[in-house]
């Protein structure tokens, strides 16, 4: 007796599922495909536009890889020179790749696995090295809404190897705000050190606060755009500390018609002592050195001290007292 033979049913039952697959499949690599090209293009309409700024943009060669789940470019010998009207500036990125998920192109990634170099035409040179440089960045509706950058062991040497700063890690964060034109603002430097510093032995330095009018300040003229705007910022933790001490600030900062920074801040002293006394003030200005003198007449012998600083008109007050002058940030 003949085996019996599978029925037609059956027969659809078993391809119809690998039919579906394949469609499918190859309509996911259309679109790939097509995000691909777009992409390209897309890389090659920005480089036009920085040109149209004055910035100069080539790659020696660039690649679209990834398929099926990613969009992965790969840029290699990439130069970006900018100029100014005093000063040229070109950077050297070896390497650099530009990643995101191919369902969700809004979001990209950015690493410089390699070293970087830069040069000026005043015959300055720099060289730049780190374990991981790595940025995230989220867009909408065309500009930038989210930013984190991400320095694993960041080093700047110049030119003839000596350093210029280096640090454990460094990590910025940009996230909106709960007001329109506002930005959330976290950073942080762990153990960070260059050859001017006057405290040797910086545990880390933190910021989180607010940006309001952030257009402004992001537009290319920036502080004065942001002055005009009523920008300001709202600084809820600034932290400074060291091995023996540390200095945590809180206030609220505009820019006033001078162009000087103008608001309270409210300061809180851990051992003061310890870090005034290590203060290395040979390469500090006069004004800065009658500030720490002052500050430290305030809280001399105290291990933990609370005074609030008034900055107006282009100085820096404790209540009545004039304290030492502020730098403009606008000339």
């Amino acid at each position: 007796m003949s085996p019996k033979q599978p029925s037609k049913s059956f027969k659809r039952t078993i391809w119809l599922p690998v039919l579906v697959l394949a469609l499918l499949l190859a309509a996911w690599s259309v679109y790939w495909a097509l995000g691909a090209a777009w992409l390209k293009q897309q890389v090659h309409q920005e480089i036009a536009r920085y040109q149209v700024q004055g910035v100069e943009v080539s790659f020696e060669h660039m690649q679209i890889g990834g398929w099926p789940y990613r969009f992965a470019v790969t840029m290699r010998e990439l130069r970006v020179a900018t100029s100014s009207t005093d000063q040229e500036l070109e950077i050297f990125i070896p390497t650099m790749h530009v990643h995101a998920m191919a369902w969700n192109l809004s979001h990209l990634i950015v690493e410089i696995p390699q070293h970087a170099q830069a040069h000026t035409n005043g015959g300055q040179s720099w060289v730049y090295t780190s374990e991981r440089t790595r940025a995230s960045l989220v867009l909408q509706d065309g500009s930038l809404s989210r930013l984190s950058i991400e320095l694993v062991a960041p080093q700047l040497d110049t030119g003839t190897g000596q350093t210029a700063f280096r640090a454990e890690q460094l990590e910025v964060h940009i996230r909106p705000g709960s007001q329109p034109n506002s930005q959330n603002i976290f950073s942080f430097v762990t153990k960070p050190l260059w050859p001017t510093m006057p405290v040797q032995d910086i545990k880390q330095i933190r910021v989180q606060g607010k940006v309001f009018s952030w257009d402004a300040f992001m537009g290319t003229n920036s502080l004065h755009g942001f002055r005009d705007a009523g920008g300001h910022l709202v600084l809820d933790e600034g932290l400074f500390e060291t091995s023996s001490s540390s200095v945590h600030v809180s206030g609220n900062l505009q820019i006033d018609e001078n162009g000087f920074a103008k608001g309270r801040l409210k300061t809180n002293f851990i051992r003061p002592a310890a870090l005034l006394s290590g203060l290395d003030q040979t390469q500090l200005d006069s004004d800065t050195r009658k500030a720490i003198a002052a500050i430290s007449l305030l809280t001399g012998g105290i291990d933990e001290a609370n005074v609030s600083f008034q900055l107006k008109k282009g100085a820096v007050y404790s209540g009545p007292f004039r304290l030492a002058r502020l730098p403009a940030l606008i000339h």
